[in-house]
């Protein structure tokens, strides 16, 4: 068996460069945080080499005045983006908004009742939540599971990074248990949520919808990344099911994948 000849500097360098571009590559088609354990098995790239290499593509970018950046969050967690500054400036040409605030209703009532049956959340949302569902499966906030006639719904990793809440379900629960009862304990003496519904229209200028009905105004506001984190918290409001303070947690483990 012919020995392996060390490599050159210039094939290190070669090395090196294709994999910054590979966790590069990564990061931005996941479109979301990913774990560094999570990173190494896509790319093949050993755990400890992962954290220098990012280092490098982060001192690339601030060399070179980069509208691009990696953030590292916690739990070993990094996330490609625009910078906020610049995001901000840009947001306009945005495409593709990611959901309506319809479906960002449907998505609360599935996050604080899950595991939920797609029956129920029909019987409560509505005809067009079929509709909402295929798109919460579709951008990956919401994973299902076949169970006779109909599916059960629950959220994914994705979802709790995306709106900044815990991946352990009953934790989950009880962050938007909080949330519920703050919203009731403020209209019980008299407060307007101050990121209801109707401000939110207001804050985005579409206070003219006001003679529409509710359920046409929700289904004609789309929302990028950013409005989305802004309305997920007032989509609680006046949800039905059960309280999550007074529930035992959800064993996750207990749950069909």
């Amino acid at each position: 068996m012919e020995e392996q000849l060390p490599l050159s500097e210039e094939e290190k360098d070669l090395l090196s460069l294709k994999k910054q571009q590979t966790i590069e590559a990564a990061l931005y088609l996941a479109g979301r945080p990913v774990q560094l354990l999570e990173l190494a098995q896509v790319t093949d790239i050993d755990t400890s080499e992962i954290g220098s290499l990012i280092k490098e593509l982060q001192n690339k970018y601030r060399q070179f005045f980069s509208c691009f950046e990696i953030i590292e969050l916690p739990g070993k967690k990094f996330v490609f983006q625009v910078k906020a500054d610049i995001g901000e400036i840009v947001k306009e040409i945005t495409l593709q908004p990611i959901l309506t605030i319809a479906e960002l209703r449907t998505l609360a009532m599935v996050a604080y009742q899950q595991p939920v049956m797609q029956s129920t959340v029909v019987k409560v949302r509505g005809q067009q939540s079929y509709n909402h569902i295929k798109s919460l499966i579709r951008n990956g906030f919401v994973k299902s599971v076949r169970v006779k006639q109909t599916l059960e719904l629950r959220t994914t990793p994705m979802f709790s990074d995306y709106f900044g809440l815990s991946q352990d379900v009953g934790v989950l629960k009880r962050q938007l248990g909080w949330r519920t009862k703050r919203i009731i304990r403020e209209k019980q003496t008299g407060q307007r949520d101050s990121h209801s519904i109707d401000s939110f229209i207001q804050q985005i200028g579409l206070d003219d919808l006001k003679d529409k009905s509710q359920e046409d105004i929700e289904s004609s506001i789309l929302v990028d990344k950013d409005d989305a984190k802004k309305a997920f918290p007032s989509m609680l409001d006046d949800l039905e099911g059960p309280d999550p303070f007074t529930e035992e947690p959800i064993d996750d483990s207990e749950i069909e994948e």
